[in-house]
């Protein structure tokens, strides 16, 4: 059940428009896979720098840790379908771009964070 509606609304809400920011970014530059590569990069590092250098008590470094792994797997997931033809990236010069990886990073940061904010208002 969820305790307090309206914070829990808002929340989603301001999590699907960062959600079709990035994938309009994304589809915009979608010929420029550098430029994208560079724009996510920076954005992981403001993250690390928040979220794990900057405060004084509580370094959260479960975040680094599950940033490298989701983008390793998700570089292997997206090699795997792209290799057995389930899908591929048009309108790129190489057969995987090169931000997937930060994209899968920047996933894990965004889930883990909104997961953050919503557990504290539901209830068993």
């Amino acid at each position: 059940m969820i305790i307090n509606k309206k914070i829990f609304f808002t929340e989603v809400t301001k999590a699907v428009l960062k959600l079709i920011i990035a994938g309009v970014l994304i589809g915009v530059l979608k010929k420029h896979d550098a430029i994208i590569a560079g724009i996510l990069i920076l954005k992981i590092i403001h993250n690390i720098y928040k979220d794990v250098l900057k405060p004084k008590t509580n370094k959260n470094y479960l975040l680094i840790v599950g940033m490298i792994l989701t983008g390793f797997g998700g570089v292997v997931g997206e090699t795997w379908g792209v290799a057995n033809g389930y899908w591929e990236y048009h309108h790129i010069t190489r057969e995987i771009p090169l931000w997937v990886c930060f994209a899968w990073m920047l996933s894990f940061h965004y889930l883990y964070k909104l997961e953050g904010k919503l557990s504290p208002l539901l209830q068993h």
